[in-house]
């Protein structure tokens, strides 16, 4: 038997010093659905810097809420595990964190039953990244799903009314604009009943106390939504009887636990969103907060009615802040650490008592609650980073225009993350710039970054004009015939970085996802003699063809966001602008990923920049794979796309020195 343990353990390491040999020789593998041109073998030490960075994303988590089951003191999360999200309870702080009853992985939405005597969870789930989500019912004592929504539909947003009898959820069917109510019995599949027909893009918020109605709102860009009261028995849309002339933001609307108001934040009264009372019996609005000047969202009272939360979006930086409805007082949480606070949710069965997601820059999650009567702050879980990096430093740096808000220079916010203090100066820079357009950086370190940035490498990312989080105004500057401003912006921060001797102007590379992606391809066309190159995943090559292979539903708010490419002025500038036709100015290398199944940004973009770039003799890296969408979720893909990111930066600031 020795002699037979001896030969085995012989042959393991053999196959494992052959595995080790061949890899070094190959490379990082690339999975089938993977597909490239003109990209090198990406060495081994890549992908073991790859699944580094890997392993610390499973340190970030996701706060789902507080579990209504027992005495309701147990929090739920959403955590990676083998890259795939897994919900996990959590009985008491510092204690393990326990998978609930196995469920799919991957799932995008999961909610269970109200009822709990019902043990059942609706979740939804697409194929590839495609984004075309069926729902399925859960059975927890079983183990097995029903499909509930079979067909080619796109049935999102999924809620038990509150008796837990039935769901409400939404359905976007191909080349339709609408995203109609639906209403089924998740114990009678497939047999769904149409509630309401609602154009455009909604979203559902709160159900009144009694079942009977809840508050929606109609999305018209990234500025404008409308508020509207949903009776469900008689399917009648009424709009919020606020007096306003102008086009307004709201966001979430909250109802009060005797239904008798609305809770919400929005711009209508203000260029940030301002927190405001509704009364739903006399139709008076009252502003309960008038001195912030930065954007109040995610409102919620508490099960007694005494309190409202709400997060501050900072500069930034996200903060939960506590409003007193009996006298008036505003708190927060003192002495929480350097992060972004995500998530804050009342505990319905303990009326002062909220749970929160509290995020670090060092890339790891943790729990906590807080009392708000006894303004105890307990940490529930210690995940700690072995990063060693130091925080971020927020600057503003001036660009081209004049801030007709204030009469000054404009100025834009980024985010500045230093490489580890031993590395000499100064240091090549990354640009990242933010999809969206109406999206935001915020202090976050991104996962990916920290490979390069422990190899010397800064990052900088910055909320050109467009993006949320700085008043509507900034977030329309970019808008239509202006797109190429935000462009500016990045021009302005190359000068600030001229400026700066702690950074290389002449190692510069920018990045970008999705519109980022469209943001690093116009980068390479205006600033080519400024920068080293730029990656673009997944971003629009023309405006054009994007506006035409664009998802029905999304049609008409890019009219407002880009513009209407059916008036000649808008389709000339568009087509004027778009990076794929102005490939004589790109004289440097450019690296594309797209996923094959991107429902957002058609694969045709990435296919005709790549094809266009080749003709014109340019350098150009490309990844695609069949089975991803607007993202990269496959835990091949995981390990090839980034490493060969990482690999191109290397060659890029190699070939500079």
């Amino acid at each position: 038997m020795k002699k037979i343990l001896k030969w085995l353990g012989l042959f393991v390491f053999g196959l494992i010093l052959f595995v080790a040999i061949v890899l070094a020789i190959t490379g990082i593998p690339k999975s089938p659905a993977i597909s490239t041109e003109n990209v090198p073998r990406i060495p081994l030490s890549y992908g073991l810097k790859t699944v580094k960075t890997l392993d610390q994303s499973e340190n970030l988590m996701r706060y789902a809420g507080w579990s209504l089951a027992g005495d309701g003191n147990r929090i739920l999360v959403h955590k990676l595990d083998n890259f795939n999200p897994v919900l996990y309870s959590i009985d008491g702080p510092g204690m393990e964190l326990l998978p609930v009853e196995e469920i799919p992985k991957n799932t995008a939405r999961l909610i269970g039953n109200p009822n709990l005597d019902k043990k059942e969870l609706v979740y939804a789930k697409d194929k590839d990244g495609d984004e075309q989500f069926a729902l399925y019912l859960y059975n927890r004592e079983t183990g097995k799903s029903t499909l509930l929504t079979p067909g080619e539909d796109k049935n999102v947003a999924p809620r038990y009314h509150p008796s837990g009898e039935w769901i409400l959820y939404q359905k976007n069917k191909p080349g339709s604009k609408n995203y109609d109510l639906y209403r089924q019995n998740p114990n009678e599949p497939g047999k769904e009943e149409l509630i309401l027909e609602m154009e455009g893009l909604w979203t559902i918020d709160d159900w009144s106390p009694d079942g009977k109605q809840i508050s929606v709102r109609k999305y018209i860009s990234a500025t404008e939504k409308q508020p509207y009261i949903l009776t469900l028995e008689t399917a009648e849309l009424i709009p919020l009887a606020i007096d306003t002339t102008v086009k307004a933001n709201f966001d979430r609307l909250e109802w009060s636990e005797e239904g008798e108001k609305l809770f919400f934040a929005s711009t209508y009264l203000s260029d940030f969103q301002k927190l405001h009372q509704y009364d739903l019996n006399t139709g008076r609005d009252s502003l309960l907060l008038a001195d912030f000047n930065w954007d109040i969202s995610t409102v919620f009272n508490s099960p007694d009615g005494n309190w409202l939360s709400f997060t501050v979006n900072e500069d930034g930086q996200k903060q939960v802040y506590f409003y007193d409805l009996r006298n008036g007082k505003l708190e927060t949480i003192p002495n929480l650490p350097f992060g972004n606070v995500e998530n804050v949710t009342f505990n319905r069965k303990r009326d002062a008592i909220i749970g929160f997601g509290l995020t670090t820059v060092n890339n790891s999650t943790n729990i906590y609650s807080y009392d708000l009567e006894t303004k105890e702050l307990i940490q529930w879980t210690d995940f700690t980073s072995d990063e060693d990096l130091p925080n971020p430093e927020i600057i503003h740096y001036p660009t081209f225009d004049i801030d007709s808000l204030t009469g000054k220079k404009r100025n834009i916010t980024a985010y500045y993350h230093k490489p580890p203090a031993n590395f000499e100066k100064p240091y090549p820079v990354i640009i990242d710039i933010h999809g969206g357009p109406m999206a935001q950086m915020t202090i976050e370190r991104m996962p990916q970054w920290y490979p390069l940035l422990t190899k010397g490498i800064a990052f900088l990312a910055p909320n050109v004009r467009g993006s949320t989080g700085f008043g509507s105004t900034f977030t329309d500057l970019d808008n239509g015939l202006k797109r190429e401003d935000a462009v500016k912006d990045i021009g302005a921060l190359l000068d600030w970085i001229k400026a700066h001797p702690d950074l290389d102007e002449n190692r510069v590379i920018v990045f970008g996802a999705s519109y980022g992606g469209y943001m690093a391809l116009a980068s390479a066309v205006h600033y080519s003699d400024r920068i080293l190159g730029a990656v673009d995943f997944f971003g629009m090559a023309n405006f054009i063809t994007s506006s035409q292979s664009s998802n029905e539903i999304l049609k008409d708010a890019d009219k407002i966001e880009y513009g209407d490419i059916q008036v000649p002025e808008i389709r000339e500038f568009l087509e004027k602008i778009s990076p794929l036709n102005n490939l004589e100015k790109i004289n440097i290398p450019i690296f594309i990923y797209q996923g094959a199944n991107d429902s957002r940004v058609n694969v045709n973009e990435s296919r005709q920049m790549v094809e266009a770039l080749k003709n014109e003799g340019k350098t150009v890296w490309y990844i695609e794979a069949s089975d991803e969408g607007h993202s990269i979720t496959k835990p091949l893909n995981l390990l090839y796309v980034p490493s060969a990111f990482y690999l191109f930066v290397d060659e890029l600031l190699e070939e500079s020195n």
